[in-house]
């Protein structure tokens, strides 16, 4: 696949609308039948990506769940929806990319991957427009309200973008510069989403399991994946695709070169235990044992720190509210466990409960104090 740059420009949406007419009394008028139905048209790409699984998420989960109106892409990554007109304005897509896809720039996809687009916004579903959600999700979170145009002025801005992000930059790239440029940054976020993924952490199927908890921790995981690439946004458009390995297309070489620039942070769920050459586990050396010191040293007296529920407040809202809610009172998924108790907190992420454990770099013993103390007061 080839990506360009992140300028932003607005895509159009393909949306065919097919109205039925019922004919009044006397005076002739037409009114809307109330079962009318729509058809919604889209394509999905890093480079044009067949046998996709493209869906109208309802019920907002992340997830293509049966009941749900859905459909596969073919050769040229195109699929189209039926839905019921007043529906068109708020369908928000997702599309499914899992290792039984076919990416037309780079062969079969070997790691699974999900890509969204806001709602109403269904001309293409990109590595760009995934970036235009998360910006929005994040913002959510935190609870700020940013609208769709918004938000994709931001990440065209932040990527230096000419073009929209909704755009088709594949069938521009060739003449254009701007869309080549919005492509190759679209196959950068795409490596880097890929090699956080690790295969959504939970295996291809773990989205269509029948257990909820494999589901959502799977979900969370993509969730948190499109989340970290709006961090990843200074260094990928830094890329340089007019290297060797990269001129003449997507090659192995060259997204081997993304990711050694990129370097993303793997989520700890997916990382292995270290094997030493014969493939068993690594057991660390016994440490030598310290000299007796001939003076004895007199401990420090250790510091006092008073934890801050303010603190605790914000950091909640950053890094728990997308799993537990915005209402932290409501205890949703057990969080009220962590009342008062860092201990409990730091031993969900290590013991990576609910798929937490990545938190275990932004979530350090004295932040755990401060959300503990939070958690006591959550109406605070």
């Amino acid at each position: 696949m080839k990506f360009s740059a992140f300028p932003f420009s607005l895509a159009a949406i393909g949306v065919a609308v097919a109205t039925l007419a019922a004919c009044g009394g006397g005076g002739g008028s037409t009114a809307t039948t109330p079962n009318a139905t729509a058809t919604i048209s889209t394509t999905v790409m890093d480079g044009l990506i067949q046998n996709a699984l493209v869906c109208v998420d309802s019920n907002t989960n992340g997830l293509c769940d049966a009941g749900e109106v859905q459909g596969r892409t073919d050769a040229k990554g195109q699929v189209s929806l039926t839905v019921p007109a007043t529906e068109v304005a708020t369908a928000k897509l997702v599309a499914m990319v899992g290792t039984d896809a076919v990416d037309a720039d780079t062969g079969p996809v070997t790691t699974a991957y999900t890509l969204t687009t806001p709602a109403g916004r269904h001309g293409v579903i990109s590595p760009l427009t995934t970036l235009v959600q998360a910006k929005m999700d994040r913002d959510r979170v935190a609870g700020k309200v940013t609208s769709t145009d918004d938000a994709a002025a931001f990440v065209q801005s932040e990527l230096t973008l000419t073009v929209s992000v909704f755009d088709d930059f594949i069938a521009k790239r060739k003449s254009s510069s701007g869309h080549q440029r919005a492509g190759d940054l679209a196959h950068g976020l795409a490596v880097v989403a890929q090699t956080s993924n690790c295969g959504w952490a939970l295996g291809k199927d773990a989205r269509s399991s029948d257990d909820d908890a494999t589901k959502n921790a799977a979900r969370m995981n993509e969730s948190h994946i499109h989340s970290g690439l709006l961090d990843k946004v200074e260094a990928i458009k830094s890329l340089d695709f007019s290297r060797a390995s990269c001129k003449a297309g997507y090659s192995t070489e060259c997204d081997d070169d993304i990711k050694r620039t990129i370097t993303p942070v793997p989520m700890t769920s997916c990382i292995a235990p270290p094997t030493s050459s014969t493939g068993t586990a690594t057991t660390p050396a016994t440490p030598a044992t310290p000299a007796t010191p001939a003076t004895p040293v007199t401990p420090t007296a250790p510091v006092t720190t008073t934890a801050s529920a303010a603190n605790g407040k914000a950091v909640y809202a950053a890094s728990c509210a997308m799993c537990h809610g915005s209402n932290a009172a409501m205890g949703a998924n057990k969080i009220l466990r962590g009342a008062n108790s860092a201990a409990s907190i730091m031993g969900a992420i290590s013991g990576n409960m609910g798929n937490m454990g990545y938190l275990a770099s932004s979530i350090n013993a004295t932040v755990a104090q401060d959300l503990a103390a939070f958690l006591a007061a959550p109406s605070l």
